[in-house]
Order: structure tokens, then C-alpha cells, then sequence
């Protein structure tokens, strides 16, 4: 099975880019008092930095190196609407990739995973 090159994994982190800078933070307008949406580019949401991190690594792996390529999945928590960032980012041309917003539970002990942490 064929492996994503880095202008494929660009294109990937590129799709969720344009989605993620068009999302409403519906919960922080209702508590501010105004509509305001998410600024990838100049991000003051620690959950916004961390998903920058996460392609960043995935984008700039090493494509001389393919048995090493990595997929990249996990959860990263988003306190200020309430929310989590589900994400996985495939390293096989086959995959899907996957990126959306869930609502935190509350009532539940929610752990989140935080894949390749000890690469950034």
C-alpha cells in the first residue's frame, strides 16, 4: 500500500485548514457577547496551537524515509467551547482522514490522548 507524500499530506492538513478557520466559537460568543470565529492563523486557544503541531509533524515527516512515515490520531481538549478536537491524519493514500469537534461529557471521567507529545 502506497504512503502519502508530503504535498498529499499538505493537501490533507490544507482541507481541514479551511474548515477549521470558518468555525464558529458559538460557545465563547454567548460568553463574550459577540459571534467570533476560530483564527488558525493567529490562534489564542492552546487547543488550536496544539493541532498546529500535530501537522506541522505530520506535513514536514522525512518522505526519504518511508518506512517510517506515520499516520497521526488523538484528542486534544477544547475547555473554551466546551469541546474536543477527534482528528486522525493518515499516512496511507487508502485512508480517510478524520477531524471534528465533539462536546465533552460532563458527567464522565473523559481521558485524552495526546499522540507523538514527546516528539514536539
Amino acid at each position: 500500500m502506497s504512503k502519502r507524500n508530503k504535498a498529499q499530506r499538505l493537501e490533507v492538513v490544507l482541507e481541514i485548514a479551511k474548515i477549521l478557520k470558518r468555525f464558529p466559537t458559538a460557545a465563547l460568543g454567548d460568553y463574550f457577547g459577540k459571534e467570533e470565529y476560530i483564527n488558525y492563523y493567529d490562534s489564542k486557544y492552546e487547543a488550536i496551537d496544539k493541532i498546529k503541531k500535530e501537522f506541522d509533524y505530520y506535513i514536514n515527516q522525512d518522505d526519504k524515509n518511508v518506512k517510517m512515515l506515520v499516520g497521526v490520531s488523538g484528542k486534544i481538549p477544547f475547555p473554551e467551547i466546551e469541546k474536543y478536537i477527534e482528528y486522525v491524519l493518515p499516512i496511507r493514500v487508502n485512508q480517510q482522514s478524520h477531524f471534528v469537534f465533539r462536546t465533552t461529557e460532563k458527567d464522565t471521567d473523559v481521558k485524552y490522548v495526546k499522540v507523538n507529545e514527546d516528539v514536539f
